[in-house]
């Protein structure tokens, strides 16, 4: 499968991919609260839900220098525990002033309620003290006001493109416009065009769309969410199959539509070589038409507000956020959230042999070049590996994005039982309509309220 490939079906399948997390983990312990060893060591937790993106770059925090303390994780989903169980653990140490140190929200949905439950420590008096808030991307999409609940490591740009003679000049599209898209006789078939895939585009839309978790409202009630519901039921309820290509996106070389993430600006060449020139980025389909691109985290980190050891859980954020070794690696899988290190990248990418400027060059005959008389065993192309035009895309995408990616279980579930029961006819569209809306209200009454 080639990268075209797999960036087609990352999307569609990126929250069965959440929800079916392995719960084995290589470095298991039980899930109890740790305060150091035996010899006095302290120690770091970190709680985690099956594998964890924490495993590597804790590995790494610890081979980077000598420390004065060991990080240990706790694995919640240990075994067969499931969700439920591990998220009530992890909910009881909290409340009774206990818990990890560092937890883990890559996989730990809804975590505003965490930080608007007062059960996470802001960690801006040492942010703050070394550096500021626009020197970083995305921090204040994740965070309200100053205050600093969440930090990742690093992030990915997950949204859609399709040929500018397809969207023409739109820069966002609705549900009504994935309909008349899907109408098109290249769609006929598509794999991933059925109701779980288009329940999971909702659901991504749905939820920083029209849910407010500031003011514990929602709007599902207006009827736009039942046209929603109404054009489900007219795909395909056939399971998707993860070795199913949506190649009937592709007509006559022309691709018209495609989910993907992108890592950074090479991603966006490759898209314009696939497409024959510059793509229409629209994101995912919306019901009012916001900007469905998300911005979705790696290593995303909440502090207990109980910790001892804030000044460890800093030391290893730190890292995180601008450790060179991490964020300046050229095989980095994602875009840093210093915005130094990405220029760093681009300007890499613009000029890919600027070490060399001013130095005698001799290339030889292998392809192969000398600098100053010192050979170097690299083909000697100066050639930019992209354009200023591709590189301001990715920055506009990062910019464009209102939303970091937050999957909520609970709203997703009633949406989710609501629009089964209508599908099945166990219901009416205005009593699926109507449930939603009730429902969630009492939920965001009761959680954010």
């Amino acid at each position: 499968m080639d990268m075209k490939q797999r960036k087609m079906l990352a999307v569609v399948i990126l929250l069965s991919l959440l929800l079916t997390l392995s719960a084995c983990s290589p470095e298991e312990v039980d899930a109890a609260p740790s305060t150091g060893d035996s010899d006095g060591e302290r120690v770091l937790t970190i709680g985690v839900f099956g594998m964890s993106n924490f495993e590597i770059y804790a590995g790494k925090f610890r081979r980077s220098a000598e420390r004065d303390f060991s990080i240990k994780l706790i694995n919640y989903r240990r075994g067969d525990t499931s969700e439920e169980t591990a998220i009530a653990r992890l909910n009881a140490e909290l409340a009774a002033g206990e818990g990890p140190d560092i937890i883990d929200f890559d996989t730990l949905m809804s975590r505003d309620a965490y930080a608007k439950s007062g059960f996470l420590r802001d960690m801006s008096d040492y942010f703050y003290s070394e550096f500021r808030l626009d020197d970083f991307f995305i921090l204040d999409k994740l965070n309200r006001g100053e205050a600093l609940y969440f930090l990742p490591s690093h992030f990915t740009i997950a949204t859609a493109f399709g040929q500018p003679s397809v969207f023409g000049d739109k820069s966002s599209w609705t549900i009504a416009d994935y309909e008349r898209l899907s109408k098109l006789p290249q769609f006929a078939g598509d794999p991933a065009d059925n109701r779980e895939s288009f329940m999971n585009k909702l659901q991504e839309s749905v939820i920083p769309c029209w849910v407010d978790l500031e003011g514990a409202t929602c709007c599902f009630d207006n009827g736009e969410f039942a046209e929603a519901l109404r054009f489900a039921k007219t795909l395909s309820d056939d399971p998707i199959s993860l070795n199913a290509l949506p190649e009937t996106l592709v007509a006559e070389g022309d691709m018209l539509y495609c989910e993907t993430w992108i890592d950074d600006a090479y991603e966006i060449r490759e898209i314009e070589r696939m497409l024959g020139g510059p793509a229409a980025y629209v994101g995912f389909p919306t019901i009012d038409g916001t900007l469905g691109t998300m911005l979705f985290t790696y290593a995303l980190t909440g502090v207990n507000v109980n910790t001892k050891n804030a000044d460890l859980a800093w030391e290893f954020i730190r890292y995180l956020l601008v450790e060179d070794d991490l964020i300046y690696d050229r095989a980095w899988d994602g875009i840093p959230l210093l915005k130094d290190a990405v220029r760093y990248k681009i300007e890499d990418m613009l000029d890919p042999y600027a070490e060399f400027a001013g130095k005698t060059i001799t290339v030889n005959s292998d392809g192969t070049f000398e600098v100053d008389g010192v050979h170097q065993d690299l083909t000697y192309d100066p050639t930019p590996l992209i354009t200023e035009s591709q590189a301001e895309t990715l920055y506009r995408l990062i910019d464009q994005a209102e939303f970091v990616y937050q999957y909520n279980a609970a709203v997703y579930n009633i949406i989710k039982n609501a629009a089964q029961r209508y599908f099945s006819d166990a219901c009416t569209l205005e009593e699926a309509e109507k449930e939603v809306q009730q429902r969630v209200s009492i939920y965001l009454s009761e959680q954010y309220g």
